[in-house]
């Protein structure tokens, strides 16, 4: 695929495009004419909250927003839509990440950055004919060491509150597994109530959430074996061996480690994931002018059933093959089942196609 390669090359250089585009900044202190930020981008932010005017209105439990109905079978998360509450609304005021943390593990570390927009105006005068909106960018970080607790709470970090006090940080044990490892939720919001929630100085930008853990993540496992959905079951299967490290509430993640990739150190929140998928090729058949349709146009019968023939048991040989295979997939047994019972369906109904073609005239 290498006459391809210039094309492949352009994918991180759209990407990049798209990200200055839809999250920002283009530039790192940014100053914006006359657009409003929340007009300007439209991902990758924090929304402030609608001032409650009601008394009866729900009020959040300790500001997390979290729906344990997300986590019903946490050592499994099958069947579950893990989400945040206010990450999965039309303007997302939280986000967060769960991750699976070794039972050893003593401390997490949780770095947040993101970008706050201060507005000002340039009077009109001689020179400006209106008023001149600005809206100026500066970066802000949030770092700290999560001690993680020894049972299911959630625990509050207040270093930062002093220069951001309507930003609750916070990391949640959702369970502690029998071997100790714990299921945790680091998450973020931004918990100022405003009467216009759309001015855009009291939300926050190009907000990111790496975590880090020098001893690694453990894999959440999505296990869709005991599903009685046949599709599931075989996504199962074909899937089994791509490991989740992590599970974005109101955003995507991405996994890093330079050195080690089963060891996974590094994990980050990603508005815009990417995933390059690699192409397929098929397997070659012996009879590759079969699938010319030039070849067709003056084919024997006779010669294009014997070659129907080989191809068709090429394809029953490699049935063969994962009939062999698939009884070293513990677990798998439904699926299996499923796949394989499809496969022989269709090998029947091509040689049954091949018979009548070689019987039938008009065929």
């Amino acid at each position: 695929m290498s006459k391809f390669s210039g094309f492949y090359s352009a994918i991180d250089e759209i990407n990049s495009y798209l990200h200055k585009d839809l999250i920002g900044p283009v530039e790192e202190d940014e100053v914006i004419e006359n657009i409003e930020p929340l007009n300007h981008y439209a991902m990758g932010i924090l929304w402030a909250r609608r001032l409650r005017r009601y008394s009866d209105e729900p009020v959040p439990n300790g500001g997390s927003n979290i729906d344990d109905s997300d986590f019903k079978d946490t050592s499994s998360l099958d069947n579950n839509d893990d989400s945040i509450s206010e990450a999965n609304t039309y303007k997302p005021s939280t986000m967060g990440v769960s991750v699976m943390l070794p039972a050893d593990i003593e401390s997490l570390k949780a770095i947040f950055t993101f970008g706050k927009y201060t507005h000002s105006t340039i009077k009109k005068s001689a020179n400006n004919p209106r008023n001149i909106e600005l809206y100026t960018r500066k970066s802000h970080q949030i770092e700290t060491i999560f001690n993680i607790p020894n049972s299911c709470k959630t625990v509050m970090c207040n270093e930062h509150k002093d220069n951001h006090k309507d930003i609750d940080f916070a990391i949640c044990v959702r369970k502690i597994m029998p071997n100790g490892s714990k299921l945790v939720t680091v998450y973020i919001s931004n918990v100022i109530e405003v009467e216009n929630e759309n001015k855009s100085e009291y939300s926050m930008f190009q907000c990111k959430l790496h975590l880090r853990s020098d001893m690694g993540f453990l894999p959440i496992y999505q296990n869709n074996t005991f599903s009685s959905d046949e599709e599931e079951q075989t996504g199962a299967m074909q899937y089994r061996e791509v490991l989740n490290y992590a599970t974005g509430h109101g955003c995507s993640v991405r996994y890093k480690n330079e050195t080690n990739e089963k060891n996974i150190t590094d994990i980050y929140s990603e508005f815009m994931p990417i995933e390059k998928i690699a192409q397929m090729k098929t397997g070659a058949i012996a009879d590759t002018e079969l699938l010319n349709l030039a070849y067709w146009q003056t084919a024997k019968r006779t010669e294009v059933y014997s070659k129907l023939q080989r191809f068709i048991d090429e394809y029953a040989n490699w049935y063969k093959s994962q009939t062999l295979e698939s009884k070293s997939l513990k677990g798998y047994e439904n699926a299996v089942e499923v796949v394989l019972s499809r496969i022989e369906d269709c090998i029947n109904r091509l040689r049954f196609g091949a018979k009548v073609l070689c019987a039938n005239d008009n065929a």
